[in-house]
């Protein structure tokens, strides 16, 4: 035995409650962003970013208020591009991929200019120092469910090969 519903024409049709858009924060108090590669790809990619706040880190390159800490960057993404990504939440001074945090270029052993060791390729994790404290705030409360585009038609990011 069958049972339709039928909509009676009296009947509204049902309303889904939109919810608001907002920052998803996990445990740790990192924040979550969603990262697109291009507009018509249906891959996300999750980078984690939060305050960088180190006590035993008095370095004015990486001033307290201003620096992100940003984990899980993909290996296509240079630091150029993450520089260009994060821009859209205000000027950035500068941007640093690392291999693990807490590294340093200060921090590896001492080689001569000519013998350099192979780029670790994999994925980084990166500060990004912005010019002012509210650009900051603006990339930790940006919405999980609104993308960052990597490679857009104004800025191409080519991969493999290429």
């Amino acid at each position: 035995m069958r049972f339709r519903l039928k909509r009676s024409p009296n009947m509204a049709p049902s309303k889904k409650k939109h919810a608001t858009r907002k920052a998803c924060v996990i445990p740790g108090g990192f924040t979550v962003l969603s990262l697109q590669f291009s507009l018509d790809s249906a891959a996300r990619h999750s980078l984690y970013v939060k305050e960088h706040r180190v006590r035993a880190e008095k370095s004015s390159y990486r001033p307290l208020d201003r620096t992100l800490f940003v984990l899980n960057i993909p290996p296509y993404c240079s630091e150029s591009v993450v520089k260009d990504l994060f821009s859209q939440f205000g000027s950035v001074a500068s941007v640093e991929l690392r291999d693990h945090p807490g590294s340093s270029p200060e921090s590896g052993p001492k080689l001569s200019k000519v013998f350099r060791p192979a780029d670790k390729q994999g994925f980084k994790v990166g500060y990004i120092v912005f010019e002012s404290s509210s650009s900051l705030a603006a990339a930790k409360s940006h919405p999980h469910d609104d993308p960052l585009v990597v490679s857009t038609e104004q800025r191409p990011v080519k991969t493999g090969v290429q």
